[in-house]
């Protein structure tokens, strides 16, 4: 009785080329980012340590009281802030305005230019920095900075609308500064009989969070 023998037909090897090409596209991706990133920080950050000599030489670092910063230590937020803002945008960092904080820990611990998201809520730091604009004068070194921040992040905002705040009061500083206008208006403290002390167990409770990560 002869033997039979029975073909087996061979597994079809998996197409494998798709895949490849879309992981070549996204690290090509990656690079590009990364070498735009590296490229603008050549210039920004010495740009940064100028400022921030240029601030301490023409703000004071006096602290009015213990609760509130000195004019140095504002400006010094502002241009930190801006520095971190155009920083995030050129190695196209992800936004983080839909997520919770617990969704990214993780990729806050890596180095600046392996992590995906930006870890700062764009919208809230250009808001900081407009009011810091409109409460003390800038010198026009800071002013020129405050546009290009500005200018960076008003269409990263329009493009990542998701949870955006305080986008048409950016766009208004940001117009008027390029417009050349100093946007300057100190709160002016009122006049008169102080109001009624309220006690804390009657102060109403604001609702406050924490836009930084």
């Amino acid at each position: 009785m002869k033997s039979e023998v029975v073909a087996h037909n061979p597994k079809p090897k998996r197409d494998t080329s798709k895949a490849s090409a879309a992981s070549a596209i996204v690290h090509a991706q990656k690079r590009a980012d990364r070498e735009r990133g590296r490229q603008q920080d050549r210039t920004l950050l010495p740009e940064i340590s100028v400022l921030i000599d240029h601030a301490r030489q023409n703000y004071s670092s006096k602290r009015p009281d213990n609760s509130t910063p000195s004019d140095f230590g504002r400006i010094e937020m502002l241009i930190i802030q801006g520095k971190y803002i155009l920083r995030a945008i050129a190695y196209r960092k992800g936004s983080i305005q839909a997520l919770e904080q617990w969704d990214i820990e993780d990729d806050a611990e890596l180095p600046f230019e392996k992590q995906i998201y930006n870890h700062l809520f764009i919208d809230a730091a250009c808001h900081d920095i407009v009011e810091t604009a409109q409460a003390l004068h800038l010198t026009p070194e800071l002013a020129a900075f405050e546009v290009k921040v500005l200018e960076a992040a008003v269409p990263w905002m329009e493009q990542n609308p998701d949870n955006i705040e305080w986008l048409d009061e950016i766009k208004t500083e940001l117009v008027a500064r390029q417009r050349g206008e100093d946007t300057y208006h100190p709160v002016r403290r009122p006049v008169g009989r102080p109001p009624k002390a309220v006690k804390n167990s009657e102060r109403p409770q604001s609702f406050v969070r924490d836009r930084y990560v």
